[in-house]
């Protein structure tokens, strides 16, 4: 905090007037959040704030060109072997992502899973890139647990991770519904 600011990130977004949400490269006003759930997801950037609730039901307001998302999240170690030899962009960051920081072959989702309805009325997220290599639970959702996602689309896009990987979600646990996605 600074200045009057609050900062505060509690990945559930009910402290602190700003969030930085997955892959934002600068902090969002979490009001932003309730707008996208109102008025529609209309950029990817809209799409990341989904990290703020994610209990929330959202719609997709129009198609999204997601190919910023190559250039999001820069590292000087992508393969993330402690060499810092090999940078990279990471991309969009799954929503319900925590850093998987666990020893490898520890394949235990440690988040908060993705609980709420995401409806595509019929569009499409184009050109996602997600970079996520040696990482696990990995697509547009990390975890999905008793959520509904219905009538979206995921197009020319590359979603890359180490284990759970899907294009929409990376994994479906309990009770969760994915009608028409394509």
């Amino acid at each position: 905090t600074g200045d009057g600011w609050d900062f505060t990130n509690n990945h559930l977004g009910v402290e602190g007037d700003w969030y930085m949400a997955g892959s934002a490269r600068y902090p969002q006003l979490q009001m932003q959040n309730t707008l996208a759930k109102t008025f529609g997801i209309k950029t990817v950037d809209d799409l990341q704030l989904i990290d703020i609730d994610l209990t929330g039901h959202y719609f997709l307001a129009n198609d999204i060109d997601a190919s910023a998302t190559s250039r999001w999240n820069y590292t000087d170690d992508i393969n993330q072997d402690s060499t810092a030899d090999d940078p990279g962009y990471l991309g969009f960051s799954p929503i319900a992502l925590i850093t998987d920081s666990d020893p490898i072959g520890d394949t235990t989702f440690d988040g908060i899973p993705f609980t709420g309805v995401l409806d595509g009325r019929g569009y499409t997220v184009n050109n996602l890139w997600i970079d996520r290599e040696y990482q696990h639970y990995v697509g547009l959702l990390s975890y999905t647990s008793g959520a509904i996602v219905k009538n979206i689309g995921l197009t020319d896009s590359t979603i890359l991770g180490r284990s759970y990987v899907g294009a929409i979600t990376g994994y479906s646990g309990e009770n969760s519904v994915a009608n028409t996605v394509f």
